[in-house]
């Protein structure tokens, strides 16, 4: 079996040290470098091929945002998960990585709550590395894969049919994917369009608005007991 090559980004040695330290114990992975920040990750990444980039997003002389910019311009085709802080902030950063090529994302443990940080680093990173790299640690897929897309979408022509809501369910991937599709998105639709996204509820909210800015439709979080009406224009809820 050839192991995950993983190249770990982050300007804090205590971060370095716990999320290598994760890693080095799964058999799947082999840790080839660490790096203080996004200079010394491209430098790395042009002197050894990398499967797996762990990048932080905010840090000195190259940040995330910049990395994954030059990764891009190099044609360097890494997968890469972002470290993000469970901030407003951190959640507009993070929607950015993602439409600038990032594989995913997790959160920063705070180190406020009890328990190993390593242990809490662990259950956040290795089901999104696992759900990446599926043939690698042999995860079940279903029988029925859907064809790679070309990343352009045939134009919906609503009048063949009326719907009452329309529900979109996305993980992995999603917010990218939601991005194209409501950035070609065309009307009238006029039902409400229901949206469920795996993301903390602060990531939901930035992405929810930056959804809203593409389409030109109103957009909002969903409350509990919200009653969904068809309405014109339409109303996007996630």
């Amino acid at each position: 079996m050839e192991k995950i090559r993983t190249l770990i980004v982050d300007d804090s040695v205590v971060y370095r040290t716990q999320v290598k330290a994760v890693l080095q114990t799964l058999t799947e992975i082999d840790v080839v470098a660490v790096a203080s920040n996004g200079r010394l990750c491209i430098e790395r990444m042009t002197q050894t091929a990398i499967d797996l980039v762990i990048l932080d997003l905010e840090m000195p002389e190259m940040d995330g945002i910049q990395t994954l910019k030059e990764m891009r311009r190099l044609g360097l085709k890494s997968k890469v998960v972002v470290f993000s802080s469970l901030s407003k902030r951190g959640a507009e950063i993070t929607m950015e990585a993602l439409s600038l090529g990032a594989s995913d994302f997790v959160t920063k443990p705070d180190g406020s709550s009890e328990g190993n940080p390593q242990d809490k680093i662990k259950a956040l990173i290795l089901p999104t590395i696992k759900a990446l790299f599926a043939d690698t640690f042999n995860t079940v897929k279903p029988d029925i894969l859907p064809s790679k897309s070309s990343g352009k979408y045939p134009a919906i022509i609503w009048d063949l049919f009326r719907p009452q809501i329309v529900v979109i369910g996305s993980s992995t991937g999603g917010p990218n994917a939601l991005e194209r599709i409501f950035s070609q998105l065309q009307g009238p639709v006029n039902c409400p369009i229901v949206i469920t996204q795996h993301m903390p509820p602060i990531f939901t909210a930035t992405l929810i608005e930056r959804l809203g800015k593409l389409s030109g439709i109103s957009a909002s979080e969903a409350k509990d007991g919200e009653v969904l009406e068809s309405i014109s224009p339409p109303e996007i809820f996630i």
